[in-house]
């Protein structure tokens, strides 16, 4: 590169409300056409040093040695590129792998590799909402190998990646497993017939949203007429499981229990005066979750909370009243049902419109 005729530093300028400097190099490209590349967000002009000149021209000289060949090449086309290159290196479910996770980017496989921004990525990460925390993780990393790949084919400068790491439980990177009620029906109704102690266990994991443990450690003495008082839990900590304090205070709570529940316990009582909690937990717990498995393999006992959560919620229940219910903090209860905390919003807003509009 001829440092005279074909690059220069232009006067470094202020932009945006803050005011931060930004230095632009005009360049010219393969073509002979002149254009800029830019690099901002300097509180003082004398913070760009030559330094910063440098390893502009350094990423400058990246640009300029890409495969003009591949300037259109797509994401979906490249991924193919790459796996037909390394087919002797990688396994079939390999294949299957990459290719699937190419799939879950819509709108990103039919892109240009080249015009992928962070930002394209970020947007469309949040479409996999639906998706299980391991396929998101799966998806992103496979993206991320691929912009590696076209770096080393000389078809992108870096990767829009380079900083990102996937964290589950961020919004829209999950989605959790909800029984319906016709689920629901079919569990109890199976088992009432026979396996009543398992029936009676359901039922206080549907109707009160109880975790596994606290619902493990009741005992007659919990129930005061129509409420529930939840202030120990069956847990297990260093390999020995016993009858243990909750963990926090928001886990200490009264509930109310509904009618429904009232009549199954008095069914249960009938048959059973000693109450679920009086021997053998670890081994009746790990039954429930088979016994759920049986019908429904992909459920589990923390599903029923779950369900618990969002029934009240898309029924109008304010945050603070199912946080408490629940025995957690508002926070944790919006973190984990954001996608019907949004919902509550939209319905608002239609709400205020309806009375204000």
């Amino acid at each position: 590169m001829n440092k005279a005729e074909n690059f220069k530093f232009l006067e470094p300028i202020q932009r945006g409300k803050k005011g931060l400097w930004c230095q632009r190099l005009a360049y010219k490209d393969k073509h002979g056409k002149w254009k800029q590349t830019s690099k901002s967000g300097f509180a003082r002009k004398r913070d760009i040093t030559t330094a910063v000149k440098n390893e502009m021209l350094k990423e400058l000289s990246g640009l300029l040695s890409l495969d003009n060949s591949m300037d259109s090449i797509t994401l979906k086309d490249f991924s193919e590129l790459v796996i037909a290159d390394k087919k002797n290196e990688y396994a079939l479910n390999t294949i299957i792998t990459y290719r699937n996770a190419i799939n879950r980017l819509p709108t990103l496989k039919d892109m240009p590799i080249k015009e992928i921004t962070y930002a394209h990525c970020i947007k469309e990460f949040a479409t996999l909402e639906q998706a299980k925390g391991n396929t998101v993780f799966s998806t992103v990393t496979v993206l991320k190998s691929f912009f590696k790949q076209a770096m080393l084919y000389k078809v992108i400068p870096s990767t829009p990646l380079a900083n990102y790491s996937y964290k589950p439980g961020h919004k829209g990177v999950s989605r959790l497993r909800i029984f319906t009620e016709e689920e629901m029906n079919t569990l109890l109704d199976y088992y009432k017939g026979k396996d009543l102690q398992t029936w009676i266990q359901l039922c206080f994991l549907r109707y009160c949203g109880l975790r596994l443990g606290e619902m493990s450690a009741i005992r007659w003495c919990s129930i005061q007429g129509n409420m529930l008082t939840v202030d120990r839990q069956y847990s297990n900590i260093s390999g020995k499981f016993a009858f243990r304090k909750l963990k926090t205070k928001n886990s200490y709570r009264t509930i109310p229990i509904p009618d429904t529940l009232l009549n199954a316990i008095q069914v249960y009582k009938k048959r059973y005066p000693p109450f679920i909690s009086t021997a053998r937990v670890v081994q009746r717990n790990i039954a429930l979750n088979i016994s759920i498995k049986k019908i429904y393999p992909c459920h589990s006992p923390h599903d029923f909370r779950h369900t618990y959560a969002t029934n009240l919620l898309a029924r109008g229940v304010n945050l603070r009243t199912v946080a408490s219910l629940l025995g957690d903090t508002i926070t944790t209860v919006e973190k984990t049902y954001i996608h019907y905390s949004e919902e509550m919003r939209k319905n608002a807003v239609i709400k205020l419109n309806e009375i204000f509009g």
